[in-house]
């Protein structure tokens, strides 16, 4: 609906998180439109479908029931848990900005089937049918999603190209390292 009024016939997507999976999707049904395909730090299956990991479905569970009862609140607990998994390199401001984005993209009321949504998400069928230049990056020791998952992704689809990228933290800090790394993988 927005692509075609702007007149982009063919254009490079990018996929961050849980709009990986969305990106994966869109690239696999016109495969003509996308030109090249980047996707960071996101996966083929949600939490809920990685079966060989029984332990991640609990704990994707846990996240549901936690975003229900805290969702964009200034609860330090809260905050430090959300923190702890996306940004444990992140100051108490980047923290603070995590829950300004809570607020900003979802009300309270639709973040637990948003999360469900995305934990059931399962995109390997679609990956498989990517037919663009892709690559696929992903933080080594990312808590959101395992590198794994990053890995897993890249090798579902045909000549995808992975870059493990050194950090800790699920969205990179502009001072660390790996996000001039990214940078310079992406413009490549």
């Amino acid at each position: 609906a927005a692509l075609d009024p702007a007149g982009l016939a063919r254009f490079p997507l990018l996929g961050v998180g849980q709009g990986g999976p969305t990106a994966v999707e869109y690239g696999a049904r016109p495969p003509e439109r996308v030109s090249r395909l980047v996707l960071y730090g996101t996966y083929a299956r949600g939490n809920f479908m990685r079966r060989e990991r029984p332990a991640e479905s609990a704990k994707a569970q846990v996240f549901v029931d936690m975003a229900r009862l805290g969702w964009g609140e200034d609860d330090r607990e809260f905050m430090q848990v959300w923190g702890s998994v996306f940004q444990p390199g992140g100051s108490v401001e980047h923290l603070r900005s995590w829950n300004e984005l809570q607020r900003n993209a979802i009300s309270e009321a639709h973040v637990p089937a948003f999360f469900e949504a995305a934990f059931r998400t399962d995109v390997q069928e679609a990956a498989r049918r990517i037919a663009s230049p892709t690559l696929v990056l992903h933080a080594s020791a990312d808590k959101a999603v395992h590198v794994e998952e990053g890995r897993r992704l890249a090798s579902l689809i045909p000549g995808a190209r992975f870059v493990e990228l050194e950090s800790e933290n699920h969205m990179l800090l502009p001072e660390e390292p790996a996000w001039a790394r990214l940078k310079e993988e992406v413009r490549d």
